[in-house]
């Protein structure tokens, strides 16, 4: 399935275990039939495995991933304002 100007569509597949797991908002979906999950911020998308192609798609397979050892953008800020 490509796009109006050609592209290739892309699918992202999210490979789920015991450490990233979302909040499950199925039931506030516009969508009935999709599973939509939230996540915390500073969650990360990390690739699993090499991207496929099916039926004209583009599958991108990716692991949500949280780190709570991560800065945010106002500590890493505070943190070079303080070497000066």
């Amino acid at each position: 399935a490509r796009g109006g100007n050609g592209e290739l569509a892309t699918l992202f597949r999210l490979e789920l275990g015991k450490t990233s797991v979302g909040a499950n908002v199925t039931w506030l979906s516009q969508f009935e039939h999709e599973c939509e999950m939230l996540y915390p911020p500073l969650t990360h998308l990390e690739i699993v495995g090499n991207p496929t192609v099916e039926g004209g798609v583009s599958i991108v397979t990716l692991r949500p991933t949280v780190n709570q050892h991560f800065m945010v953008l106002e500590d890493v800020i505070g943190y070079r304002r303080s070497g000066l």
